[in-house]
C-alpha cells in the first residue's frame, strides 16, 4: 500500500515537471518567433 502511494506521488511530481518543462519550451519558442519578427521589420 505504501509503495502504491509513493508511486502516485512520484507520477504527480513527474507530471508537474513535464508540464513546467513544456511551458518553458513554449515560452522559448514564442520569444524566438518574436525576435524573428522584430529582426524582419
Amino acid at each position: 500500500m505504501f509503495y502504491y502511494l509513493q508511486m502516485i506521488v512520484n507520477l504527480k511530481i513527474v507530471k508537474k515537471h513535464i508540464v513546467e518543462r513544456s511551458f518553458i519550451l513554449v515560452k522559448i519558442k514564442a520569444f524566438y518567433k518574436l525576435n524573428k519578427l522584430i529582426s524582419n521589420l
